[in-house]
């Protein structure tokens, strides 16, 4: 049977009938199950049209509740006051809405595909493009694997690094000091979520030598994403290869850091970088020795990130 639009969202109802008295039941696959009372099922078009801060939120704020449990029941008072208290989250809050909202349902490995359709109100997103841009980022993030992108959302499951973000959002999970923000290098963001992961589930030396080779590729994207052969002079005065991290650094902290007022930055720089470096071969890797090694790597991407204006308010 043929449902019309949802009164609250527009989208195609699975299911709409009378409950008795004067109420109506919906059952909308963008805002779950709601109920509205005669004088709001006459009047919610005409608010919706004068007050578009309904059209932004009364979605979310039905589908919230009916994700703890309830099945809301709406009167006219009801959506005007969540228009005046209710605002959506943000993109960053949206994308760790998503994570729990999976670690939450589905087990670890289980696939679904994540349309705006069903799931936008479930994080908070106001449109389907928004949503999209949530879910892209969590796959270029390593948060979510095993699938990808599409016009109407995301195919994937949550990945080791997405599971492990789940057990810190839920608090069961101490995040380490230095878990780092984008910087925006997104091969240099993906590189430390590796990074992290891997140091998270390692037992042994094999599992604590490949954080330090991770550690690695992270400082070559980082280098290859800064260095400029023209503006930066190489310390030595040898031409870096591509993959010749150390020099390329090395020669951008000279450049970029340079003069008096830069001596202690510059020094700190080149000692996480010194450290980083060091301990990427160590063949008799530890805990120790990874755990150092990430928060070395991270220290000096962090500190290329500010150098660089990645960090700007502006950013």
């Amino acid at each position: 049977m043929q449902h019309g639009p949802c009164p609250a969202c527009d989208e195609a109802l699975n299911l709409q009938r009378s409950t008795g008295g004067d109420r109506t039941y919906f059952d909308c696959p963008t805002c779950g199950r709601f109920e509205l009372d005669g004088t709001a099922v006459a009047c919610l078009p005409s608010m919706r049209q004068d007050d578009p801060r309904i059209n932004r939120v009364l979605s979310y704020a039905i589908r919230q509740r009916y994700e703890s449990g309830q099945v809301p029941r709406l009167s006219v008072a009801l959506i005007n006051e969540i228009a005046a208290n209710t605002a959506l989250p943000t993109v960053a809050v949206q994308a760790d809405n998503f994570i729990l909202w999976i670690g939450d349902h589905l087990v670890a490995g289980e696939v679904r595909n994540f349309t705006a359709r069903e799931y936008r109100s479930v994080i908070g997103s106001g449109s389907v493009s928004e949503f999209t841009l949530v879910g892209r980022h969590l796959i270029e993030r390593g948060l979510l694997d095993r699938g990808g992108s599409h016009k109407d959302g995301v195919l994937g499951a949550l990945s080791f690094a997405g599971w492990e973000r789940y057990e810190v959002l839920k608090g069961e999970r101490i995040p380490m000091s230095s878990e780092p923000e984008s910087t925006g290098w997104q091969r240099v963001d993906r590189s430390l979520d590796k990074m992290r992961a891997a140091l998270g589930a390692g037992r042994d030396e094999e599992d604590f030598q490949h954080v330090g080779l991770l550690g690695r590729e992270t400082l070559i994207s980082l280098a290859q994403a800064v260095f400029d052969r023209e503006r930066h002079e190489v310390p030595d005065g040898v031409d870096p290869s591509d993959t010749d991290a150390g020099r390329m650094l090395e020669g951008y902290i000279a450049t970029e850091m340079g003069g008096g007022a830069n001596k202690y930055a510059r020094k700190y720089a080149r000692a996480s970088l010194d450290l980083a470096v060091s301990l990427q071969h160590r063949r008799t890797a530890t805990f120790r020795d990874a755990a150092l090694c990430y928060e070395s790597t991270a220290s000096v991407v962090r500190s290329i990130a500010i150098v660089s204006g990645r960090r700007d308010p502006e950013h």
